[in-house]
């Protein structure tokens, strides 16, 4: 839809803004040569990132801002591992939203009232750091983004419309500089029910905008009426949805659903009769698990190593945190060499700090792997998470992850 929109305006200069690069490289490919395609971070880069490229990180970590303890002026004993976690969360949460100020909302729940002011005074103090081209605290990709909307910059000036997509997904920060384009029309697309990025500060801004117009895009040429018809369904009974999508007419088509219940043992291993292509001959279709947690990924490979069914992580097994888990086990299972080269673990005494500290910031990666470890087996963890890196990475170089079912 917005292709051709873009196409049947020629002479209008258009930039369409998407959020990941994914969809920034496919539709680089497909609009006109009047439409600039380009990610929020992209543009953001290319304004203020670049001068951070020496220090740039992709994300702040407890263990950053460890490292860098002395800016922070506080009196020894006060900085703990949860000082430093809050101190990341209140700067990340800073650079998802829309003001200009560090302040003490943007403070995490479990810090008490109390250590609030020391917070946020050692927060302003870090991010001063981070700023500075002089300094070696890292700059982080939120973190030029912020400094980018904080320049107030005018795309306005050089584009006749401005396109959004994916609006779902974006955070407060980058709202706000979408919608401070007021001398552009915008055309801002999204669905609220495909969210997947909640947990980086994302907010449906379609809620917050009065909009000249609405239009509701309910036909897909993604997928067939089988498939509308389970979502509709999905829809009705889990959403306050009132519209409903309709999927291509392909009335012949031989594709097959597949149901079974969430209690169903093994769920997730289908064998060939299963697997069998609607289609082509003497075929079985690979399938694609997707899945809200990685302890679920992690458990589910366990099982398909078990049996010797050839599995891989797509995107790459060392994106899955197994090697996280596998350090986190070495610690619990009393090895104080890992602690020499995992400075994130270097910071806990014993086991029972690290889980007080995974309690109290409610940090729920670190909450499953203390789980996977007390199920299995520090030992077995080490042992088996290793394995599962091992065939993952040797399946990855031969596989070219085309699946077949989800």
């Amino acid at each position: 839809t917005l292709v051709q929109f873009a196409s049947i305006r020629p002479a209008k200069k258009i930039l369409y803004l998407v959020f990941n690069v994914s969809i920034r490289l496919e539709a680089s490919k497909i609009f006109p040569a009047n439409t600039d395609v380009k990610s929020f971070h992209a543009l953001a880069y290319s304004k203020c990132g670049f001068r951070y490229a020496r220090k740039l990180k992709p994300e702040l970590k407890v263990s950053m801002v460890m490292a860098h303890r002395k800016i922070l002026k506080l009196p020894k004993e006060s900085q703990t591992p949860t000082l430093y976690k809050a101190i990341v969360e209140t700067i990340d949460n800073f650079c998802n939203s829309a003001d200009t100020k560090l302040n003490s909302s943007h403070i995490p729940s479990y810090v008490a009232h109390d250590s609030a002011a020391s917070v946020l005074s050692s927060c302003i103090l870090f991010f001063h750091e981070m700023k500075s081209r002089d300094s070696d605290v890292p700059m982080t990709h939120a973190g030029y983004l912020k400094l980018y909307a904080m320049s107030s910059p005018r795309l306005d000036d050089i584009y006749d419309i401005i396109m959004v997509d994916e609006a779902q997904d974006i955070n407060p920060v980058i709202a706000s500089i979408v919608l401070a384009q007021t001398n552009a029309p915008k055309i801002i697309v999204g669905d609220v029910h495909q969210s997947i990025y909640s947990f980086s500060g994302s907010r449906n801004i379609l809620e917050n905008i009065a909009a000249t117009k609405v239009f509701c895009l309910t036909q897909c040429f993604r997928f067939g009426w089988k498939i509308s018809s389970i979502a509709n369904v999905l829809l009705r009974n889990f959403t306050s949805e009132k519209k409903r999508i309709a999927g291509m007419n392909n009335f012949h088509n031989k594709s097959i659903i597949s149901f079974c219940a969430a209690n169903v043992e093994d769920w997730y291993i289908w064998d060939k009769y299963e697997r069998k292509h609607p289609i082509k001959d003497k075929c079985f279709v690979r399938y694609t698990i997707v899945a809200r947690t990685n302890q679920t990924l992690w458990n589910i490979a366990l099982h398909l190593l078990d049996r010797k069914i050839p599995f891989i992580f797509i995107g790459g097994v060392r994106g899955y945190n197994l090697q996280r888990c596998i350090d986190i086990a070495k610690f619990l299972g009393g090895d104080s060499k890992v602690k020499q080269t995992n400075k994130f673990l270097a910071m806990f005494k014993t086991p029972n700090d690290f889980h007080k500290f995974a309690i109290e910031t409610g940090d729920s990666e670190l909450i499953r792997c203390w789980n996977t470890c007390l199920q299995y087996g520090a030992d077995t963890v080490i042992d088996r998470f290793n394995a599962v890196i091992k065939i993952s990475e040797e399946n990855e170089k031969c596989n070219n992850l085309i699946h077949d079912v989800v």
